[in-house]
């Protein structure tokens, strides 16, 4: 099953589609839309600030108003046939709330929520989500990995230790005191 070109429900009173929905069109929303733009997936952006959908809209961005918790706002843009779901709002209740209606609206689709903090993980898969990124367990990625690379380890090994890490859902990083396998390998490449 292709991801085909959305098409324009003029004639059913439905609004445009994507394959790809992207809520909100801060920092994570707009690299979002970057990337299905680069890899040439049809999106489309529901956006609450009517000045960013105003300015957005003008600049060729198929951006929209409106907050993706009301189904029927969702089913207008297309959910029941979009592949991928991104949520990339700041709002947890509303991040519960969106991925509940999304989950209910389409069993396929594939939700990626973003959420603030790790221990909020696992209750957004229960809710529905697909993937969930963890700021702080990603900024937590981010700088070892920093850290790695200024202590000038090879790229392969920082490489590995992440894909370790995100294998076991974070599972590495919420028990420290826990295996430290992965460590006594990267022991071996420190300069």
């Amino acid at each position: 099953e292709g991801w085909v070109a959305a098409q324009s429900g003029a004639a059913t009173g439905e609004g445009p589609r994507g394959n790809v929905i992207i809520h909100s069109f801060g920092p994570a929303g707009k690299l979002c839309a970057w990337a299905a733009r680069q890899a040439g997936l049809q999106y489309l952006i529901l956006e609450m600030n009517p000045d960013t959908v105003h300015r957005c809209a003008k600049a060729g961005e198929p951006i929209y108003y409106g907050d993706a918790i009301h189904g029927s706002l969702l089913e207008h843009y297309g959910i029941h046939t979009a592949k991928a779901l991104i949520i990339a709002i700041s709002d947890p209740v509303a991040v519960y709330g969106i991925t509940q209606t999304a989950r209910q609206l389409n069993e396929k689709l594939h939700i990626i929520a973003r959420t603030r903090y790790q221990a909020e993980v696992d209750d957004l898969r229960k809710e529905g989500a697909d993937e969930v990124v963890a700021e702080e367990f990603e900024s937590a990625i981010e700088i070892f990995t920093r850290l790695l690379a200024f202590s000038l380890v090879p790229r392969n090994q920082i490489t590995h230790l992440v894909e370790e890490v995100r294998a076991h859902n974070y599972e590495a990083l919420r028990d420290l005191a826990g295996s430290d396998s992965g460590m006594v390998a990267l022991r071996k490449h420190m300069p």
